[in-house]
């Protein structure tokens, strides 16, 4: 096996393990495995030599895990906020490279700050430079997970609305 399928099957293990995770009912539990996934996409994106893609999981990773315990803390949200700035700066090498600092940053702003509809559409846009970058990148197992993801917040917010305009009509 070749380092680049090697490469495209770390991906393929990821977004399996990202989209179990979304199917977990447990919050804890699902934190947990979108951990694995993204230590996975973190092995992936080094293999292609997307450093700035492999940091951002890197720091996913401790951001997704200390949000188990300190959920919506805003002490950790401008650590997170200076840390994705950072390591952005020091891995970016060329123009794609700004893709998943902007969706990290916009994760990291919904899953602190937002809720509902806005919080998803954080998510959305974070997920379309997701794709962008992992287009580029050639990552099967990123745009998987990506598509899978923008799916899943455009279902829900579709959803979410559609309540919206239910409980507006009972009025």
């Amino acid at each position: 096996m070749s380092e680049e399928q090697l490469a495209q099957w770390l991906s393929i293990i990821a977004s399996v393990f990202i989209v179990f995770g979304y199917f977990s009912v447990s919050d804890v539990r699902a934190k947990l495995i979108i951990m694995v996934g993204c230590a996975f996409f973190m092995v992936h994106f080094f293999m292609l030599g997307a450093m700035t893609a492999m940091i951002m999981n890197l720091v996913n990773i401790f951001r997704v895990g200390l949000s188990i315990k300190f959920h919506k803390s805003m002490a950790l949200y401008g650590a997170f906020i200076v840390a994705y700035l950072i390591a952005g700066l020091v891995t970016y090498e060329v123009w794609i490279d700004i893709l998943p600092l902007i969706a990290s940053l916009l994760g990291c702003t919904g899953m602190f700050l937002l809720s509902g509809i806005k919080f998803r559409l954080f998510m959305v846009v974070g997920s379309a430079c997701w794709i962008a970058h992992n287009i580029y990148v050639m990552s099967i197992g990123g745009i998987t997970t990506e598509m899978f993801v923008l799916t899943a917040h455009l279902t829900t917010i579709y959803r979410l609305h559609k309540g919206k305009e239910a409980n507006v009509q009972k009025i």
